[in-house]
């Protein structure tokens, strides 16, 4: 994490000495969906304690192959770029395709109903 963390301030020309890289392992959750599960009903921005299992990158280990060619099909891309590794079944591409442009589809739709920008 520290690696990655001195990349980021030496992109944003911020001094990484000022920065307590021991202390962020144990740091508070902020803005994550972690809240939900605490029973609350809205994600927020307030800090909350980070329990011993918080783990948001193996949260996509217990999704289902639906959940996986969505995700792929929307971040797959910048995934990869960030350097995380696409989870991959083989077989029917051509029908995830088709199923990810329909739900595209539906998307637009459903947002020019609500009066809201499509994306394309």
């Amino acid at each position: 994490m520290e690696k990655e963390l001195r990349r980021i301030f030496s992109f944003l020309a911020l001094d990484p000495n000022k920065y307590d890289f021991r202390a962020a392992p144990s740091s508070p959750v902020i803005g994550s969906c972690e809240s939900r599960r605490t029973g609350e009903r809205e994600i927020h921005w307030s800090a909350i304690e980070r329990t011993q299992d918080f783990n948001p990158v193996g949260r996509a280990s217990k999704w289902g192959r639906k959940m996986h060619e969505r995700f792929n099909w929307i971040a797959g891309d910048d995934l990869e770029q960030l350097g995380y590794l696409k989870k991959n079944a083989p077989g029917n591409r051509l029908l995830w395709n088709l199923w990810n442009v329909a739900l595209d589809v539906k998307s637009a739709f459903t947002k020019l109903e609500r009066g809201t920008k499509a994306l394309f």
